[in-house]
Formats: structure tokens, C-alpha cells, sequence
């Protein structure tokens, strides 16, 4: 079959498959156009650009991470490096590390205190 064929055969199936297709209701037009419209609004939201000061928290813990766990003691192998990992965070960020953000108090405390407020 030469390419011309081939393309022809395509197009063929192309248009018996359009013909097949039953057009639209008014109803499913709306429909159509208004998920449309929501698409294209949550496509301009996503293009927005994010002040880079956004990440400033999670980039500040894992410089911590990196200066007072992983350099002073570098892991020698991958389940090494995943216990040394929780006990920075579980042993010594979340409870004794203090927080400019939290008013200079651990986690562990800021969260005990906010409890003790709620309740």
C-alpha cells in the first residue's frame, strides 16, 4: 500500500468515525463549555508565579538538616541515612530545636501550647 493510499484509507476512517458521532444537545454544549471554562481558569491559577519566599521554611529545615545531621555524621548506607533522618526530626527538631517562627519554642511545645488554647 503506498503512503497516498494510506492516508486516504485515514481519512476514510476519520470521517465515518466523525459521521458516527451523534451531535450535541444544547444542554451538553453548555455543559462542554462550562467544564471548558473551568479548565482554562484553573490553567491561568496554575500559571501564576509563586513568590519564591513561599518555600523559605522547608528550604531553611532541610540546610539544618543537611549542616547539623548529614555533615557532622555522613550516613554510610541508605538505612543509615533513613534512621538518622527520623531521629533529627523526631529527637531533636521537633523537641528541642526552637522555631523563630513559633516564638522561639519547639514544635512539640508551640503544639501543646495551641492544645492548651484550644481547649
Amino acid at each position: 500500500m503506498s503512503s497516498r493510499a494510506a492516508l486516504l484509507s485515514l481519512e476514510q476512517a476519520r470521517r465515518q468515525l466523525l459521521a458516527s458521532i451523534a451531535p450535541l444537545t444544547d444542554t451538553e454544549m453548555v455543559s462542554l463549555a462550562s467544564a471548558l471554562d473551568r479548565v482554562a481558569a484553573a490553567d491561568i491559577v496554575a500559571s501564576i508565579p509563586v513568590p519564591p519566599w513561599d518555600n523559605a521554611a522547608m528550604e531553611s529545615f532541610f540546610a539544618r538538616l543537611k549542616v547539623e545531621s548529614i555533615y557532622a555524621e555522613p550516613p554510610r548506607n541508605k538505612s543509615e541515612a533513613y534512621s538518622g533522618v527520623f531521629e533529627y526530626i523526631e529527637m531533636f527538631y521537633n523537641t528541642v530545636r526552637r522555631h523563630s517562627a513559633n516564638g522561639q519554642k519547639s514544635p512539640n511545645a508551640y503544639e501543646q501550647e495551641y492544645y492548651a488554647r484550644c481547649a
